[in-house]
């Protein structure tokens, strides 16, 4: 499959999948379920979150350096901008995911339970973009946090 392919086809499902959120939650706040509602909120956000790092990941075009060293070793590395994007893009997938997993990880030493399952949400909807990702960037391997 060729590169652009394998781009096409996760920008489409990010795209099918926000929308499936949408109409999601469109329907359980008409239906009185706030709760529910609010959880796919966050999962719609995490799905907007991720798509412009994707396309990001795929310009690399930087109008100043990034701050971290990890992003800007993998910027100055030696490959195409077609090797290189999948691993910009899946340590993006891991460093905002971790964010995520040390908030958890502070909510449930608070015993904030809103907060936890809050952020537990946030880590399932990474997780399922982690999985569409890597069933198209076989190549590309994740740390597996959640």
């Amino acid at each position: 499959m060729k590169e652009t392919d394998r781009q096409d086809r996760f920008l489409q499902w990010l795209d099918a999948l926000s929308e499936d959120l949408k109409r999601d939650l469109q329907h359980k706040a008409a239906a009185g379920d706030e709760f529910e509602a609010i959880l796919d909120r966050i999962r719609l956000n995490v799905a907007q979150i991720f798509r412009p790092l994707f396309v990001s990941s795929i310009k690399q075009e930087y109008s100043i350096a990034p701050s971290d060293p990890q992003m800007r070793d993998l910027i100055a590395t030696e490959m195409s901008k077609e090797e290189r994007h999948p691993l910009i893009f899946s340590y993006l997938l891991e460093k905002i995911s971790g964010s995520w997993v040390q908030a958890g990880e502070e909510a449930q030493a608070h015993d904030d339970q809103e907060t936890l399952i809050k952020e537990r949400v946030k880590l399932e909807a990474a997780a399922q973009i982690r999985k569409k990702f890597q069933a198209l960037y076989p190549e590309t391997r994740t740390n597996e946090r959640v």
